[in-house]
């Protein structure tokens, strides 16, 4: 009997401990280097599916730049694929100024140091996983 009991309170204790582990939550740190200059602000986007990717963030941030680097972080991130967009809003409008439409006039990068040829950087080289521990992101402007 005493086994019983003792087997039952583990299969419970064992039952807590998985619903505390679903609702646990990390932070992603992004720290951005390589800026021109201080002026402006870091604009930060946070995605979370391929499909908003550069289009619609899950999560913003704004950050100032202090020489010629900027970080942010994002809480509370339950674990999944991510990906993190910067640009460096050097005339402060709160817009990523664009050359018709298409070509961005001030600094953009990804996370993973995402390459942008011939169009934007692709979610597959951008995004990066996260877990059960923060990640850290470290972001170049090139």
């Amino acid at each position: 009997m005493i086994r019983f009991v003792l087997l039952l309170v583990l299969i419970l204790l064992s039952k807590f401990t998985l619903r505390a582990q679903e609702g646990e939550t990390v932070n992603i740190v992004v720290k951005i280097t390589n800026f021109k200059n201080n002026d402006g602000k870091a604009m930060v986007a946070l995605y979370n599916q391929e499909k908003t990717f550069l289009k619609t963030p899950f999560k913003g941030e704004i950050a100032a730049i202090d020489k010629e680097t900027s970080m942010v972080t994002f809480k509370n991130v339950k674990p999944g694929i991510y990906a993190v967009g910067v640009f460096h809003d050097q005339d402060d409008d709160d817009e990523l100024d664009m050359f018709m439409g298409m070509i961005p006039r001030e600094p953009v990068a990804c996370s993973n140091n995402a390459p942008a040829k011939f169009g934007p950087p692709k979610w597959d080289d951008a995004k990066f996983m996260v877990a059960d521990k923060d990640v850290h992101q470290h972001i170049s402007f090139n």
